[in-house]
């Protein structure tokens, strides 16, 4: 049997990448203490994965077949028979991204739009210190 490689070097090493730098903002984030000036790493690990997924946005646009974002399947109708066909045992093999995958692709950009957004810009700004101005007035 032959192996195929359906994914190019820059796809995977983008999903590994950031995996990476999810992983180290996760355990650093549940294992460092935020005033810690180690804690530095863990908005370092953040930026890291937004370069990388814009990178990744980048690649969707020019890359080779199956990494650009023409080649994810969107039809509804296709994704409701994709889970038919899997649940009766008649599910097939695909090249590239299934519609499962599809729409999981797709569901991930606003997913990390928001998480980006409320890091970096994070409103509406922190009760607590709204608060504290108010009762310091």
């Amino acid at each position: 049997m032959r192996n195929v490689l359906i994914y190019d070097a820059p796809t995977r090493v983008f999903h590994w990448l950031f995996a990476g730098f999810f992983a180290a903002a996760f355990a650093i984030a549940n294992l460092v203490d935020d005033e810690s000036a180690r804690f530095s790493l863990h908005m370092l690990a953040g930026l890291c994965m937004v370069f990388v997924l814009l990178l990744r946005i980048v690649w969707s646009l020019v890359g080779t077949r199956h990494a650009r974002a023409s080649d994810l399947v969107l039809n509804p109708a296709r994704l409701f028979g994709y889970f038919r066909d899997m649940v009766s045992g008649r599910g097939k093999e695909w090249a590239g991204h299934n519609p499962a995958s599809s729409w999981a692709a797709v569901s991930f950009l606003p997913a990390w739009r928001g998480i980006i957004t409320a890091k970096v810009c994070p409103w509406p700004p922190r009760i607590e210190a709204a608060m504290a101005r108010a009762g310091s007035s």
